[in-house]
C-alpha cells in the first residue's frame, strides 16, 4: 500500500476525532469570571523556576528529536538491517517505553505532588538526569541488543519527564498564563528539537554521531541538576498560590 497510506488513515483519524473533542469541550466548567484573563508573559519569562525547566525542556527535545530523526538511518547504516527493520527497531523499542514512562510519570509525580510541593519539578529533574546517559548509548552502544535496551531506557525516563513539563511550569503560573507557558514550552521544544536534527546532518560525518550525542547529554546532565538545584533555591518563592476552597 505504500507509506502514504498511514499519512492518509491518520489524517481521517483526526478528522473523525475532531467533532467529538469539540462536543466534549462544551462540557467543560465555566471560567471564574472574577479572575484576570490577561496573560503576563513577562511574569512567566522572568521566573527562575520557568527558566531552568525550559532550558531542562530544550535538552530533552535535542536528544528526543535527534532519535527520531537520525536513528532508523544509523541503524541501517550501522547493522545493516533492511529499511523496514531499521525503522520498525528504531520505534517500537523508543515509543513502547516512552508510553509506559508517560503513564507512569504522571501517576508518580500526581503522589510526590502531595508531599511535597515542588514534587513535580524533581520527576522532571529525575527523568532528564535518567534518561540522558541512555541517549547517549543509544548511538554509542557497540551491538544492536544495547541499543534496543538504551533506546528503551530513554524512552521510559524521557516519558517521565515529558508527562510533567507542561503541569509542573503550571506549578508557578496562575490559569492566566497557562496558555502562554504552554505554547513557550511548545516553541522551546521545536526549537531545540530541530536544532538537534540540523547538528547531527551537519556534523555527523566528520565528529561522529556517539559524539554529538554525547555532548547533548552531558548538557542533559548538566541541565537536569540547574533545575533541581533552582527549584530548591526558589520554588517556595515563585509557586503559585491557589485560593483555598473556603475563599
Amino acid at each position: 500500500m505504500g507509506w502514504r497510506w498511514g499519512f492518509v488513515a491518520l489524517a481521517i483519524l483526526g478528522l473523525l476525532y475532531a467533532p467529538g473533542l469539540r462536543m466534549g469541550m462544551k462540557n467543560l466548567p465555566p471560567r471564574d469570571s472574577s479572575a484576570s484573563t490577561a496573560a503576563r508573559p513577562a511574569q512567566v519569562l522572568g521566573g527562575r523556576c520557568f527558566q531552568a525547566l525550559a532550558l531542562a525542556f530544550f535538552s530533552v527535545c535535542a536528544m528526543l528529536w535527534i532519535l527520531y530523526a537520525w536513528l532508523p538511518s544509523l541503524i541501517y547504516e550501522r547493522y545493516r538491517l533492511s529499511l523496514a527493520d531499521s525503522g520498525f527497531t528504531a520505534t517500537v523499542w523508543l515509543q513502547a517505553s516512552s508510553a509506559a514512562g508517560i503513564l507512569s510519570g504522571g501517576v508518580l509525580a500526581d503522589w510526590l505532588s502531595r508531599r511535597m510541593a515542588a514534587g513535580r519539578f524533581y520527576v522532571v529533574a529525575a527523568g532528564l538526569l535518567l534518561c540522558s546517559p541512555f541517549a547517549y548509548l543509544s548511538l554509542a552502544a557497540p551491538s544492536l541488543d544495547g541499543l534496543k535496551f538504551a533506546c528503551a531506557a530513554f524512552g521510559l525516563f524521557a516519558g517521565v519527564m515529558l508527562s510533567n513539563v507542561v503541569a509542573a511550569a503550571y506549578d508557578v503560573t496562575g490559569p492566566e498564563n497557562y496558555g502562554f507557558s504552554a505554547g513557550a514550552l511548545t516553541l522551546i521544544g521545536g526549537l531545540a528539537g530541530g536544532l538537534g536534527i540540523l547538528s547531527m546532518g551537519r556534523w555527523k560525518a566528520s565528529l561522529g554521531a556517539g559524539t554529538l550525542m554525547g555532548w547533548a547529554a552531558a548538557a542533559g546532565v548538566v541541565s537536569a541538576l540547574a533545575l533541581a538545584w533552582v527549584v530548591a533555591a526558589r520554588f517556595r518563592f515563585e509557586r503559585y498560590q491557589r485560593p483555598s476552597a473556603k475563599e
